[in-house]
């Protein structure tokens, strides 16, 4: 064409301009590399081994699942009706960034206080347990019983339904032949505060 090189009535210079912002703005969510063509087409590639776009203008979309037993996200590509997990390719760009704050300190920060939630649930209820409250009756939970794995305790971390809108059920005494008066194994819960017992002591 001549000096505009016009398509479409718009100047080429303009559309790889453009083109080139659109690749730089994919590139601050994710890891990109373009593969240029003799004939200015492009291929765009993830992290250098799965093409996006094809200098043929061929597509391969990028879909966000949500994992039905983790719950984690995880993205993969598709291509003629196949999909491929592409999750731990995803190493750069703001994508990349919250997979990996996801995978690692966050992950770490979840699996402590999950098993704060159940040391801490743990060591009331047995103390609670040891106790009576006004109706007589000892063996309660002060809060609902942790699951035996620890994954998801802080989540349900709750006050039990054995005492929940009942105080008379607050295992305060340490003997019910002494009710009302007793508040000892009250006073036994509160020194639990002063104990090492959450993350293993």
């Amino acid at each position: 064409q001549d000096g505009d090189d016009l398509v479409l009535g718009i100047a080429s210079g303009d559309l790889e301009d453009r083109r080139d912002q659109l690749i730089r703005e994919v590139g601050t969510h994710i890891p990109v590399n373009v593969i240029p063509a003799k004939d200015g087409a492009i291929t765009l590639q993830l992290a250098g081994t799965r093409t996006l776009v094809g200098e043929d203008s061929s597509v391969h979309h990028l879909i966000a699942s949500t994992e039905p037993t983790s719950g984690e996200v995880r993205i993969y590509r598709s291509t003629v009706g196949q999909t491929e997990d592409l999750t731990d390719m995803l190493t750069t760009g703001s994508i990349g960034g919250t997979i990996q704050a996801r995978d690692g300190a966050l992950a770490t920060a979840r699996t402590q206080l999950d098993q704060l939630a159940s040391d801490v649930a743990t060591a009331y209820n047995t103390q609670h347990a040891l106790g009576f409250g006004l109706d007589g009756t000892g063996g309660r939970n002060l809060f609902a019983v942790p699951p035996a794995g620890v994954t998801g305790a802080a989540s349900g971390f709750a006050v039990s339904a054995d005492v929940a809108g009942q105080p008379n059920f607050l295992a305060g005494a340490a003997d019910p032949a002494t009710l009302p008066s007793d508040n000892r194994n009250a006073l036994a819960l509160l020194h639990l505060r002063d104990q090492n017992t959450a993350l293993g002591g």
